[in-house]
């Protein structure tokens, strides 16, 4: 397979990087358990970083880090897409959400009430979802190699980071993330009550996040205070690690042109920030923030590496996709819900592809994010999350749902936010189905539809109440 080597050293670096985040995560919340110390936090998470490169030496295969990703046929011929059912079905099919959600998005739907009409296109979603898993069956052309222009990546890279570093966008989380980064490096100390209104006076709950206590810690052992180390080194160097992070997963599931698809996708999430919630937001200036970086690089190198594993059932490819998920786990509360479903689909469809057993090796990666779910995010309340899950089984009796389905939350509310305006969420929606047909591997493909049908699962009300008590993160 040709290869060029630009794109090998982004790979490598991304698993350098991958394995630190997932030490330190590791570290944070073994330090937790016996120390406050700055200092001991940092030395553990180069020790941790020791530790785990010493076994991914041991049990890996030769090459683990910038192992190359793509297929190993070339397939440039478009006409395939001509005469193929499954592009005529996904072509029509982004034609028809795309008009759906304009007319979500607009208020325009009749008959039924918003929130009726959220859990209708949940429900179509699943459908569709489990329609695009048949038809991934279907026999597709293999993307072609990723050997031309392979200095791409790092030119699209280099321009996002000088740009997010050249723009200064205040933003109210600032006072909540790097409030906590400047608290740790000024005093050397993890803190274990509040620290935005008192100095540890006022009762707070467990800091779950691991993102914001590393980058402090950093800053008080080298000497550098927090908002230089975030504002200024972290932003350039974050943000081209998540153009190769974004380049792998296209690579991963065999989109044809990835430098083409790179450049779209990057002119996108420079010009989408109309408001906190759009993508772009999450993406340049912000991306210092866990739950940005967690989106923006950590997603779509989670993606990767499931697809990978589900389709060469290779040690490397499992190992990669543990380190991810480890590494997730501790940049924001959100990683607690979202990680766990995507490793769940991804362990269903290595079970469709490659059997039970590597289904349950699978599932190893959800260790982490679970047992920070449980022991430092509890629920909503005061009490225990699981204490709060019979007072929400109750309220999701049948007959309850049934009577209220008319006053029930709009379960798609976060999505109006995020997709206005109308046109925006028409061309996201037509995004979504042309983007299945996009990705050129049968394995890829059934992993994007289980995303799907996961989405409009957990999005069902009666679920995502279910997992908002248990988790504690209002989804």
């Amino acid at each position: 397979m040709a290869f060029a080597g630009s794109r090998r050293v982004a790979d490598s670096i991304l698993d350098s990087v991958i394995v630190s985040f997932a030490a330190g995560s590791l570290a944070y919340y073994t330090t937790r358990l016996f120390s406050t110390s700055a200092s001991v936090l940092v030395a553990l998470w180069i020790a941790l970083v020791v530790v785990l490169r010493l076994v991914i030496s041991k049990y890996s295969d030769d090459g683990f880090y910038g192992e190359p990703v793509g297929g190993n046929q070339v397939s440039n011929d478009p006409r395939a897409h001509r005469v193929n059912s499954v592009a005529r079905n996904a072509t029509w099919a982004g034609f028809i959400s795309a008009l759906v959600a304009w007319l979500y998005i607009s208020k325009k739907l009749p008959f039924l009430t918003s929130s009726q009409w959220a859990v209708a296109i949940l429900i179509l979603v699943g459908i569709g979802g489990f329609a695009a898993f048949r038809q991934a069956g279907n026999r597709v052309s293999t993307a072609a190699a990723y050997a031309n222009f392979h200095w791409f990546p790092w030119l699209i890279a280099s321009g996002m980071a000088l740009v997010a570093s050249a723009i200064l966008r205040p933003q109210s989380d600032d006072t909540n993330y790097l409030n906590l980064s400047t608290w740790i490096a000024e005093r050397g100390t993890l803190p274990t009550k509040d620290t935005i209104y008192s100095d540890q006076v006022f009762s707070t709950k467990p800091l779950g996040s691991a993102w914001e206590p590393l980058w402090g810690a950093l800053a008080h052992v080298t000497h550098i205070s927090a908002p230089t180390l975030l504002y200024v080194i972290a932003v350039p160097i974050l943000t081209i690690l998540s153009v190769f992070a974004l380049d792998r997963s296209l690579r991963a599931i065999h989109v044809r042109h990835s430098n083409f698809a790179l450049l779209v996708a990057s002119l996108f999430l420079l010009l989408d920030g109309k408001n906190i919630f759009s993508f772009g937001v999450f993406h340049g200036v912000r991306i210092w923030q866990g739950k940005s970086f967690f989106v923006s690089a950590m997603i779509p190198l989670l993606i990767a590496a499931g697809v990978l594993w589900a389709r060469n059932g290779r040690r490397n490819d499992l190992i990669r996709l543990i380190l991810v998920a480890t590494a997730a786990a501790g940049m924001t509360t959100t990683a607690t819900m979202l990680v766990p479903i995507m490793v769940v689909v991804f362990a269903s469809v290595v079970g469709y592809q490659l059997g039970i057993k590597d289904a349950g090796l699978t599932l190893t990666a959800i260790a982490l994010p679970l047992y920070i779910g449980l022991a430092f995010r509890g629920s909503h309340e005061d009490d225990s999350a699981l204490g709060t899950m019979s007072s929400t089984m109750a309220a999701l009796h049948p007959a309850t749902l049934f009577n209220s389905i008319d006053v029930m939350p709009d379960a798609n509310e976060y999505v109006r936010w995020m997709s206005k305006p109308a046109l925006h969420a028409a061309l996201f929606a037509l995004a979504m189905c042309w983007g299945w047909l996009g990705a050129e591997s049968r394995t890829a493909r059934r992993i994007l539809a289980g995303l799907s049908i996961a989405w409009a699962i957990v999005y069902l009300p009666p679920v995502l109440a279910l997992v908002e008590a248990f988790t504690g993160v209002h989804a």
